[in-house]
């Protein structure tokens, strides 16, 4: 018979985590731990973007002599702010995923 498994406090399962990582990080180099912690501290996400609108990202990053990172962070958050005022629109379309139920739409088609 198989053992059963028992869900752990999320104390305890952070506390264990810490372990591991500790236990990682005493066989790097200096170097390494700093890296590792500055990663860390970095929030990610991925998303999949138009070719287009990349290369016009690391155009415009290029001009500006800025990371892309930073450029898109600053974009964005303009973005999201016009949005929350009512100053953009989406315009949507159905989506076949069972996921989502609409497909917001890059650019304009006029």
């Amino acid at each position: 018979m198989g053992r059963q498994r028992v869900g752990l406090d999320p104390a305890v399962a952070a506390a264990l985590g810490d372990g591991e990582r500790r236990s990682r990080r005493r066989g790097m180099t200096a170097g390494e731990r700093r890296s590792a912690k500055r990663q860390e501290g970095r929030s990610k996400m991925t998303l999949d973007l138009p070719a287009a609108l990349i290369e016009e990202l690391r155009r415009l990053a290029g001009a500006e002599e800025c990371s892309e990172s930073s450029l898109a962070a600053a974009l964005l958050a303009r973005g999201l702010e016009a949005y929350a005022r009512g100053e953009v629109g989406l315009r949507k379309r159905l989506s076949r995923s069972p996921r989502f139920r609409w497909v917001v739409e890059v650019g304009s088609k006029e």
